[in-house]
């Protein structure tokens, strides 16, 4: 993936939405400076420690997907924003229609798309349009070629196939 630095026309956007934990600050001029809503899956939550709470509260609304971790965090929720559960039986719904596990960014164009009256704008996502080991898996991580284990068969979400649905669902920008 590059980077393009598309920040203020992100910014332009009345809703940004961002996924898991994918950072802004440091980002800016790519990414844009603020967030309006973000979409983490619960088995991610283990990843942060001294940030969890920057990223669970930089957005107006919070939705997360899954169970088990959201417990052990809820006293860390701003009181003052917007915390949403996916109820899992929608998520065990699109999961066994799929066959497969979807992933974060999969889920979070599915509902964008079921609350847009029209398509919805997408910038950055690794598995669309070419799809191989040179790809960045994320803007922030560099995982120097290990990033090939995250696309195609050998996981537990089928990026090859969301890729076409997503393609459909959005105007992808770059």
């Amino acid at each position: 993936m590059t980077l393009h630095e598309s920040g203020s026309l992100i910014d332009g956007y009345d809703n940004i939405i961002r996924i898991n934990f994918s950072p802004i600050e440091k980002y800016e001029k790519y990414v844009g400076s603020r967030t309006s809503i973000r979409f983490i899956r619960n088995n991610t939550l283990r990843k942060l420690n001294k940030d969890i709470e920057k990223f669970l509260n930089d957005a107006d609304i919070t939705i997360f997907i899954g169970d088990s971790r959201l417990e052990k965090i809820k006293h860390k929720l701003d009181k003052n924003k917007i915390h949403l559960k996916l109820n899992n039986e929608y998520s065990d719904l699109f999961n066994n229609f799929f066959n497969k596990s979807l992933s974060t960014g999969f889920y979070t164009v599915l509902i964008s798309n079921i609350f847009s009256e029209n398509k919805i704008d997408l910038t950055g996502f690794m598995n669309l349009g070419e799809i191989n080991g040179k790809c960045m898996y994320h803007y922030w991580e560099h995982l120097n070629g290990r990033q090939q284990s995250y696309i195609g068969k050998n996981t537990n979400h089928h990026f090859y196939d969301e890729s076409k649905i997503i393609n459909e669902l959005t105007n992808v920008l770059f």
